[in-house]
């Protein structure tokens, strides 16, 4: 039976590539999303212990072009706080250590040394943990909302020697 690796199942990434992936859709992606979703800077550090709802009752439309433009805002804002969400729903997915510095960090908005600090970590310690949360919330990030934000390993090839 051949492996998952045979298969093609699991790629192999670059786990410092993939950090610096998540790392750009916490600091650039993330807050876009929510404003568009009217969520505040509190109630984003809020999620962290809040019940998520994924699902919310709609009505179906027979409108006009201004409740045709009123459903279109609404569809955006859904769409960013149902992101804004699932990003959450992501961390929450992640082990303790990580879930504590992905929430601490980008939804808390705390210092990576006041989270290295609170966590008893070393700096190097604290550097390699953050790498390894990146790269479990790329994991759970794209089993949530298909977006994969792993970026693979480049493959060396062997360099003819020159004669």
């Amino acid at each position: 039976m051949e492996s998952y690796e045979e298969l093609g199942l699991f790629e192999t990434y670059d786990r410092k590539k993939t950090a610096a992936a998540v790392k750009w859709y916490f600091n650039r992606e993330l807050p876009k999303y929510a404003r568009l979703s009217g969520l505040s800077r509190t109630e984003l550090g809020d999620m962290y212990k809040s019940p998520i709802i994924t699902d919310m009752p709609s009505s179906p439309s027979h409108g006009n072009g201004i409740e045709n433009n009123i459903i279109k805002v609404l569809s955006k804002t859904e769409y960013a706080l149902r992101l804004v969400r699932m990003t959450a729903k992501s961390i929450e997915l992640c082990d303790k250590n990580s879930r504590l510095i992905l929430f601490g960090n980008y939804f808390k908005q705390e210092k990576d040394w006041q989270l290295q600090e609170s966590l008893n970590y070393g700096k190097t310690q604290y550097s390699q943990y953050k790498i390894e949360a990146l790269n479990q919330f790329a994991d759970t990030f794209e089993a949530q909302t298909g977006w994969d934000l792993h970026r693979p390993q480049k493959v060396r090839t062997e360099q003819k020697p020159n004669f």
